[in-house]
């Protein structure tokens, strides 16, 4: 492996100078960057970062900008694990103090200190960075499961001692849970919580003990049975992070039913449920109960009709409400389908702008979108021209109207995109600490209120009920349209980063609002350079309670 360069090198610095005497790890900290470097794993992930980071906008030394390396940290974590880091969301609301967005404010602060913006192995090694902490905090969870158990770490362990510890982590883990609380009594009241709670819990346990079997086998070069392999206590470590990162693919399953439920209630090529509807379909097995107020900060509220709020699916399959939380790192979430189309869309184009016709003969062509794709693109054509208008002949594949343009084209499966500021998309804890709430769920009186108005007005569907409660939406039951002939648009374009448009005639240079932004984010990083040294004390102290999580 090459020699890290001095741009990847300055980064590492930086994580050590700033972490020096805050942190007793800080030089293994900006060690571990270093040594991504030397690592199969940097490699992988350059790879997997390769055709986003040529296709994102980028500054005038060919890096990313911060909104930009968000972005792309966001979804690598989410393509890769299933992860939604804390602090990394696109949408998150920069001005929140808590510690769960200290990761995103560190980003943000180092690529302001590097003013040539982060490379591409810079991205990578950051990456790997976060990777590291995250393995950190599973091998410190793990000693406190090898001490409740009697074993100390010094000491190997058969296959199926790992076995029953492997069950009891990830109980704890998936239940989101508190991992200070590993005696065994605490640990059957969560597999009690999960049985109770949570459909399938019992399959979900097989799938644990199936993939421990086969992972460990793999760590152990088990020929024989598993009782007569020996692990120590780094074995271990590997085996239960090899399972904890294919949880998120397990669980895949979950999303999958969630938005088939919804969608088996939606109006055909909206993407759309009544709000009334989804509350009807709520029953012990799929919930849908949230307040209004909190799928509003969500963004998984359409209120773009008059007395008849809907669920946007996309928005809500992929919110904080179908997350486990089992980290202080990041959240196990149902990850954004349409990242599908935008992989292909980035290897198409490789670059930040794309021609609106070939845009629209990629979505007509690849076989990505065939099944997906609506039944006539030529209402959609004008929306893209209309975009590229405003850019001067090209469309920018990351701003928010090319990712509306996608909604309108894949409702199901591409969420909305919200204006900046107008959602905040919170964890079930934060949004009840931050507006006074003690619960997520609408209570009773709520849930009747938007049922008996949505009815009075003929919205929805009332009379088909399904085994477990819900309705079932046909064509013929429904009421009459209540959808108008287009989706919600606004005309309002947000870009991953501010770049210096090409100038047409008699242009004067950047806008008014193009300075403002820049200097907006320059007295953001002023204010929040101080956070990166209370993130590594934060990680270093007494790890975080956390309360058993909403889970379907």
């Amino acid at each position: 492996m090459e020699a890290s360069s001095q741009a990847d090198t300055d980064i590492s610095d930086m994580l050590a100078v700033l972490l020096t005497g805050a942190h007793p790890d800080a030089v293994s900290l900006a060690e571990s960057v270093r040594d991504q470097h030397g690592k199969d794993s940097h490699a992988r992930n350059q790879a997997a970062l390769e055709s986003m980071f040529k296709s994102l906008p980028k500054n005038d030394k060919g890096n990313l900008g911060l909104p930009a390396a968000r972005y792309a940290l966001h979804r690598f974590f989410e393509q890769r694990h299933r992860w939604s880091v804390r602090g990394l969301h696109p949408n998150m609301n920069t001005k929140a103090t808590s510690t769960n967005h200290s990761l995103g404010q560190a980003l943000q602060t180092l690529t302001a200190m590097d003013n040539k913006g982060l490379s591409l192995p810079s991205l990578a090694a950051l990456a790997g960075t976060l990777e590291q902490l995250i393995q950190k905090e599973l091998a410190a969870h793990l000693q406190d499961f090898f001490r409740s158990e009697g074993h100390s770490v010094d000491d190997p362990i058969n296959g199926e001692k790992l076995a029953q510890i492997v069950v009891s982590y990830m109980t704890v883990y998936i239940s989101s849970a508190d991992f200070a609380l590993t005696s065994k009594q605490d640990i059957k009241e969560d597999d009690d919580f999960m049985a109770k709670e949570t459909k399938d819990w019992t399959e979900t346990k097989e799938w644990v003990k199936s993939t421990m079997i086969d992972v460990a086998k793999t760590e152990a070069s088990c020929i024989d049975e598993l009782k007569d392999c020996t692990f120590h206590f780094e074995d271990s470590a590997r085996v239960v992070t090899a399972v904890v990162q294919k949880y998120g693919f397990f669980n895949d399953r979950m999303c999958h039913q969630v938005k088939g439920k919804l969608l088996d209630m939606h109006e055909k090529g909206t993407g759309r449920v009544t709000l009334a509807d989804f509350y009807k379909a709520g029953s012990p097995v799929w919930q849908f109960n949230e307040k209004q107020d909190y799928l509003r900060s969500l963004g998984a509220l359409d209120e773009s009709t008059k007395d008849n709020p809907k669920v946007l699916v996309p928005n809500y399959v992929s919110s904080w409400v179908n997350c486990a939380e089992p980290s202080k790192f990041y959240a196990v979430c149902c990850r954004n389908e349409c990242d599908d189309y935008m992989q292909v869309v980035e290897k198409r184009f490789e670059g930040a702008m794309a021609d609106p016709d070939e845009i629209i003969q990629l979505v007509e062509t690849d076989f990505v979108f065939i099944e997906d794709a609506p039944p006539s693109l030529s209402a959609l054509r004008q929306r893209l021209v209309g975009i590229a208008k405003k850019h001067f002949g090209k469309v920018p594949i990351h701003g928010r109207l090319f990712a509306q343009w996608m909604h309108h084209a894949f409702p199901s499966t591409c969420p909305y995109p919200h204006e900046a500021g107008t959602t905040n998309p919170q964890t079930p804890d934060e949004w009840m600490a931050e507006n006074g709430h003690t619960d997520i769920k609408a209570s009773e009186d709520e849930v009747q209120a938007v049922v008996a108005q949505s009815k009075n007005r003929g919205f929805g569907n009332w009379e088909s009920k399904d085994k477990e409660g819900g309705s079932v939406a046909t064509a013929e039951e429904k009421a009459p349209q209540a959808f108008p002939d287009e989706l919600p648009w606004t005309d309002v374009e947000e870009l991953l980063v501010v770049r210096e448009k090409p100038k047409p005639p008699q242009s004067t240079g950047k806008s008014f609002m193009d300075k403002l932004i820049v200097l907006m984010e320059f007295l953001m990083v002023a204010a929040l350079v101080g956070m990166v040294i209370w993130m590594a004390r934060e990680h270093s102290g007494g790890r975080k309670a956390y309360s058993k999580g909403h889970y379907c």
